[in-house]
Formats: C-alpha cells, sequence, structure tokens
C-alpha cells in the first residue's frame, strides 16, 4: 500500500513466474518510507531524508558532497535503482529478446535488507 501511495504502478507490483515463497515476502516498511520521500521531494516537498533507509546521522566530508553535486546526483539511490538505467534495461531487453517492459516493472540492486 505503501508502495502505491508512492506512485509506484500497479504492473510494478504484480511479479510474473516468482515462487511462492518469493511471492510471500512483504515489502520493507523502511524502504516504502523511503520511496514516499523520494517521491515528495520530487514535488518539491520538504522532506527530512535522514529518517529514511541509510541516511547517517553526520554529513558526508565536503569532497563527496562536491563531487555528488558535480555529479548531479544526490548520496542516496532509489530503491528499484537508478530510473535512468532501468529505462536502458527496458530498451536492451527490447531490443535484444524482443520483450516489452516499463522501468517501473524493473528492479535491480547490489543487495537486499
Amino acid at each position: 500500500k505503501c508502495l502505491q501511495e508512492a506512485g509506484v504502478s500497479e504492473d510494478a507490483l504484480e511479479v510474473p513466474h516468482v515462487s511462492s515463497i518469493a511471492k510471500s515476502i512483504s515489502e520493507s516498511r523502511t524502504a516504502a518510507v523511503q520511496a514516499l520521500a523520494t517521491k515528495l521531494q520530487r514535488e518539491g516537498r520538504n522532506v527530512n531524508a535522514a529518517l529514511c533507509i541509510g541516511e547517517p546521522d553526520y554529513a558526508p566530508p565536503p569532497e563527496v558532497l562536491r563531487s555528488a553535486s558535480l555529479a548531479g546526483g544526490g548520496l542516496g539511490a532509489d530503491v528499484q535503482g537508478d530510473v535512468g538505467l532501468r529505462q536502458e534495461i527496458c530498451e536492451d531487453l527490447k531490443q535484444r529478446k524482443a520483450v516489452v517492459y516499463k522501468p517501473s516493472q524493473i528492479c535491480f540492486s547490489d543487495g537486499g535488507k
């Protein structure tokens, strides 16, 4: 429900061809809060993202902040993975495998919670 409120599409919530064990795993509440905070920030709302997952209670070194700013990115990442890369993955799958997916149906990560 939290992910739906954060704007995640119904398509992304439906997972085809997944075992019943995998389907029984519930969503992370902290990840849902992070998704909602990110959505609100994108809408221009002032949200203290430090209260979400993976955020330290201290500032990064100044050189890290400068590098992140120059790169045009932030210090955190979407739980589903970078939307630009998800779009590229969709395009790659369409070209190489002749299957069509939406970015909201793609999820990649370097680990799990």
